[in-house]
């Protein structure tokens, strides 16, 4: 090997470590790890062949496909999701579990913008026709999804309106306590009942509650701008190209 060849062949290792490692930086700016509830039918679940499936898991894979990106998901119970934006490493970059976006939330997360609006509804059996209020709830167990805004503000009313608030962990165990009986009504989420009725669930709603909740990407407040920036443009994305709606469709959301 001459002087020359010798000096080459170190250089060119060295080009090729150099080339690799900006490889993995790029590709590694392109991956995100993305938390979701996994119990929250039909934003997001494991279907009949163990697949996680849903209205969000749909809506954050077609963004990623129209940004060109790769998303991870992460499936957590909602209060995992939650304490998990607490600790300094939370392990994901962001989450989207239908979570609303609120002043006391926005200290510590930063939203996308909104992709759904939903109510909160009361379901309640056929036969009970007499609910048409938050006052015909007097000493009824009123169930929902526990850890969230819909307990949050169940908790705020409940002495004013004598009712009993019983939280679950997971959504569908509150829904499957009212159709068996063990409790009242369930105060949700107005496309989740929805969505249940819709599958043939014995229940109604008996009224609506006024105003809107917004569901958001959460990210922590300082990190994870970019995220952010990408759902934003691929949200408006899917939106032009006839995806969103055909996603909101397929789940009984439109």
């Amino acid at each position: 090997m001459n002087r020359f060849s010798r000096f080459i062949f170190p250089l060119a290792i060295l080009c090729m470590a150099v080339l690799f490692t900006a490889s993995c930086t790029k590709d590694k700016k392109n991956h995100f790890y993305i938390a979701c509830e996994y119990n929250a039918e039909p934003f997001a679940y494991y279907d009949a062949e163990k697949e996680l499936t849903g209205f969000e898991v749909e809506l954050i894979k077609a963004i990623a496909r129209n940004r060109n990106v790769t998303i991870h998901l992460v499936p957590l119970k909602f209060e995992e999701i939650m304490e998990r934006f607490t600790r300094k490493y939370p392990r994901f970059d962001g989450a989207i579990s239908m979570i609303t976006m609120t002043e006391k939330r926005r200290e510590t997360f930063r939203f996308s913008h909104p992709y759904f609006s939903s109510g909160i509804s009361i379901a309640v059996k056929p036969e009970a026709k007499s609910v048409n209020s938050l006052e015909d709830l007097k000493g009824s167990k009123v169930a929902m999804k526990g850890d969230t805004f819909i307990q949050e503000y169940a908790d705020m009313v409940k002495q004013e309106y004598g009712f009993e608030v019983v939280p679950y962990v997971y959504v569908n165990d509150a829904f499957d306590a009212l159709l068996s009986g063990s409790v009242d009504a369930v105060m949700e989420e107005t496309p989740l009942i929805n969505y249940r009725i819709k599958k043939g669930a014995l229940m109604n709603i008996a009224f609506t509650i006024d105003g809107r909740q917004m569901f958001s990407l959460a990210t922590r407040q300082g990190f994870n701008s970019t995220l952010i920036g990408i759902f934003n443009d691929g949200l408006d994305g899917i939106k032009a190209d006839g995806t969103y709606d055909s996603i909101l469709k397929k789940y009984h959301l439109d």
